[in-house]
């Protein structure tokens, strides 16, 4: 199998594990690769790069707030604002891993 077809199975499970809609790169959405000039590109890799430790630091959090939910088990009014807390940064990382695979997958395209 081509690396094509492997990342192209793995943007498919993704999607179909977060619930959200697959974006239609090529109707507004994020420009494809083909489409971008060279500094355009760059510009396209470094904000990769960027979301890739935004979601790395947001991992870090949730692993946190697990960490004090399950320290805090017994006071009520402490785990409903961790468990807030938590909800919140769980869709920060969900959206942003969305944003991820959205580029990755206009940058794969070149």
């Amino acid at each position: 199998m081509s690396a094509d077809h492997d990342f192209q199975v793995m943007i498919d499970a993704f999607w179909r594990r977060s619930g959200h809609d697959r974006p239609d790169l090529g109707a507004g959405g994020v420009a494809l690769a083909a489409e971008m000039g060279p500094g355009e590109l760059r510009a396209a890799r470094k904000e990769l790069a960027r979301l890739e430790r935004q979601v790395g630091k947001l991992e870090q959090r949730e692993s946190q707030l697990h960490e004090r939910l399950a320290t805090h088990a017994t006071d009520y009014e402490k785990v409903a604002a961790l468990d807030s807390e938590l909800r919140a940064v769980m869709a920060e990382r969900s959206r942003t891993e969305v944003l991820w695979l959205e580029l990755a997958e206009s940058i794969h395209r070149s």
